[in-house]
């Protein structure tokens, strides 16, 4: 002990005196240190159990870990260092030796592994970078400040960087199953787990916070891994996500897509930074921007489009496992799939299921400019209209070339035009200009300067070339065209040749509403009927009639809101006559039919200025605008009656105030009785009269409705009817006219008058 004693005192003396140390205070640290380092190793040495001897009780050692072998949930500590060692392991990494400071009782060679005793257990870590403990330097001064409490622990040797790195080399993904099929919110949070791996394994400052003990029996795929570079093969296995998969015949690109919130960003330019690319673009994927704007990815190795945002792990994750879903669909099949063909996957959200994707595709020849798919799919329902009457291949073909071509325009990228599709085009617009030019029923719906100006953008376009921008223009212009011969069904045995033309059996009926209220409306009602019904056949409108029967009625509702008021402004004048109205008793006649002239003037007034301003502020400028209208406005039994009744209102409202008006001042021509006035009146009314009679027969015989028609139409039903009560007559006088000619033969004397009588 005085030995000891002497030691300490030599030792104590040289630090007090060295000349290299000039500081007491770091002379006094450098003496604490050794005593402390000193006496770690002694107490170590007396606990630490015997190399392959029993395992420690529960509470022994005031090393990193008590391990219990029936206690699933234990726990051990590991520590690890930045200090610098050269030393390999057997995985083949350079690991780190103890610092020179460090005095260490274990080889070198037993500190590849953390010090366990807990028998047939594996080890998960869970490292600095996934808990909230930081891993800057920031964290190393917390690390350096709680160092005393640490290194006071009875450890022999605190296991430095080497241990660390072999036990993260060891940590692994928990494998999944063998289930094949994953939830939706289990394969995001694996997906999440594969996107944050990566960090927490880069981290230059990682340390082994945290390490659980697991039964091995459990799980035997756990592995580690280093906490450097991740190996160049995981052991990590993947699991493929099953799900049954949607043919479309387009993908949903309009409408749908994030949202970003209204804040300002900051984005600071790096010196010498030219090149601004999308990051994340997954590996063999390229990232495309429509014309119009869109962001979609092309494959140019598989020849695969999707609208899907790959640069998500979740959504490359899934559109990898559509891949494999569709490539055991066409080894099922067994046929092989048509030389360089396109696939385009789309993920659709799933209505059902808010958060879900239902993966939808469709593959793409354009050698025959089809689409086609791995299943039975009713192709008419991608149809904007459907299909009628018919089940025709060669009209299907019609509306699957459409899709090729909106195809072609959603995703212009590889997609190169030829001459022969320009003059194709060019042929095609040429015939609808000619067409629309010389015809009045035309079923192009396009005017003639419409057809004027895609025939100049054509002709640009192939001046120009094959590239995105005249592709997408290309595709749309055919996709039109193409629905243009579905819709009119081109090359069938029955064709729409004029817009007026119906290819179905529809035999207009008339309800009672309108029957009873077209004669008191003037007519006005049944001519609306008729135009309305010209207009929209088969459900199908053009938008050129459309346009032209509604300019014409918004400029007859502006003229009759116009004479409307010129009636109104003749009523008051007319009532304030003191003939007319001489104060005093009751109302006369006169007066009683200028007040229904004055409101049924009002009334043509209102209405009118209702009917413009409806259509001023929202115009049907396009024919699916029309059509949404035309049907929000289709009774289910009355049909476009309605409409057509409301249509007619101004007119038939300011007519009944002109006729009422017009009662008035005969009443005020005729109630005086003054001979001659009243024969001048007489006979300038039936002139006046017989003219306005001549000029409505004139103005509506031979037009729509025919006066002659419908007197004739009236006669012919009034002899039907007759003729149909007097067949039981006719059949009556049959069977009693012999009889009571053979009674008057029996009973009559034979003279020559009843002889005569009965020959006749």
């Amino acid at each position: 002990m005085s030995l000891v004693t002497d030691m300490l005192r030599d030792l104590l003396r040289a630090l007090l005196s060295s000349k290299l140390i000039h500081n007491p205070v770091q002379r006094l640290l450098l003496l604490w240190a050794f005593l402390r380092r000193r006496l770690r190793a002694y107490v170590f040495d007396k606990r630490r159990p015997p190399r392959g001897g029993t395992k420690p009780k529960s509470g022994a050692g005031g090393g990193g870990s008590v391990v219990n072998e029936n206690d699933r949930d234990s726990q051990v500590l590991i520590y690890c260092s930045n200090e610098p060692i050269s030393a390999s392991n057997s995985l083949g990494f350079n690991i780190a030796e103890p610092s020179p400071g460090l005095l260490s009782a274990t080889p070198i060679e037993d500190l590849s592994r953390p010090v366990s005793v807990a028998g047939a257990y594996s080890i998960s870590v869970q490292t600095a970078s996934q808990t909230s403990l930081p891993t800057n330097n920031s964290w190393n001064d917390q690390f350096q400040h709680h160092r005393d409490p640490i290194d006071h622990l009875g450890i022999p040797s605190r296991p430095s960087s080497r241990a660390s790195s072999a036990a993260s080399s060891r940590v692994g993904v928990r494998d999944r199953g063998t289930s094949r099929f994953v939830t939706g919110s289990s394969r995001r949070a694996a997906s999440r787990s594969r996107s944050q791996a990566p960090s927490s394994i880069r981290t230059r400052h990682s340390r082994l916070s945290h390490v659980s003990v697991v039964p091995s029996g459990s799980d035997p795929s756990n592995r580690a891994l280093p906490s450097g570079n991740t190996p160049a093969q995981s052991p990590v296995r993947k699991e493929r996500k099953l799900q049954e998969v949607q043919p479309v015949t387009e993908v949903e690109r309009y409408g749908k897509g994030p949202l970003y919130k209204k804040d300002f960003v900051d984005y600071v330019v790096k010196p010498l930074e030219r090149m601004y690319e999308l990051t994340g673009v997954p590996h063999g994927w390229i990232a495309c921007t429509h014309p119009e704007g869109a962001l979609y990815f092309y494959h140019p190795t598989k020849r695969i489009y999707t609208d899907a945002y790959l640069c998500s792990p979740i959504i490359l994750s899934d559109i990898e496992d559509f891949i494999s879903v569709l490539g055991d669909m066409v080894d099922t099949i067994g046929s092989p799939l048509p030389p360089n063909h396109e696939l385009v996957l789309d993920l659709q959200q799933d209505k059902a299921s808010p958060g879900q994707h239902q993966w939808c595709y469709y593959y793409v020849d354009s050698e025959t400019r089809t689409l086609f798919w791995l299943q039975d799919y009713d192709v008419t329902y991608g149809f904007p209209h459907g299909v009628k009457g018919i089940n025709s291949p060669t009209l299907i073909k019609h509306g699957i070339e459409r899709q090729y071509w909106l195809h072609v325009e959603m995703f212009p990228h590889m997609h190169m035009l030829t001459d022969n599709i320009f003059r194709e085009l060019t042929s095609i617009v040429i015939h609808h200009y000619v067409d629309q030019l010389t015809s009045q029923s035309s079923t192009v719906t396009y005017t003639v300067d419409e057809l004027d100006k895609m025939l100049t953008a054509v002709q640009s376009a192939k001046e120009l070339g094959s590239n995105d921008h005249t592709a997408c223009i290309v595709g749309r212009l055919m996709s039109l065209f193409a629905l243009h011969r579905l819709v009119h069904y081109h090359g069938q045995e029955a064709a729409r040749l004029d817009w007026e033309q119906s290819l179905f059996e529809n035999i207009p009926k008339r309800t009672p509403l309108i029957t009873v209220l077209s004669p008191l409306l003037f007519n006005a009602p049944e001519v609306h009927l008729i135009a309305l019904e010209k207009i929209w056949v088969d459900d199908i409108i053009t938008i050129i009639p459309w346009s032209q029967f509604m300019d014409r009625l918004q400029t007859d509702w502006q003229e009759y809101v116009l004479f409307a008021t010129v009636m109104l402004n003749a009523n008051i004048s007319f009532m304030t006559i003191n003939d007319v109205d001489p104060g005093t008793g009751s109302r006369t006649p006169a007066q009683i039919a200028s007040l229904v002239s004055t409101i049924a003037s009002i009334g043509s007034t209102f209405v009118g200025l209702l009917l413009v301003r409806q259509y001023r502020l929202k115009p049907k400028d396009t024919a699916q605008e029309a059509v949404t209208f035309l049907n929000s406005r289709k009774h289910p039994t009355l049909g476009l009656e309605t409409l057509a009744i409301v249509y007619s209102l101004p007119y038939a409202l300011l007519i009944w105030g002109m006729v009422t008006f017009l009662i008035a001042f005969a009443f005020e021509c005729f109630v005086k009785h003054d001979d001659t006035s009243t024969i001048v009146s007489a006979v300038a009314w039936f002139l006046v009269g017989l003219l306005i009679i001549w000029t409505i027969y004139t103005a509506w015989e031979g037009g729509e409705i025919s006066i002659q028609a419908t007197i004739r139409e009236i006669w012919d039903r009034a002899c039907s009817r007759l003729a149909i009560s007097a067949k039981p007559m006719l059949v009556l006088r049959k069977a009693v006219m012999p009889r009571l000619h053979q009674t008057s033969t029996n009973t009559l004397p034979a003279t020559p008058e009843v002889r005569e009588m009965s020959e006749c």
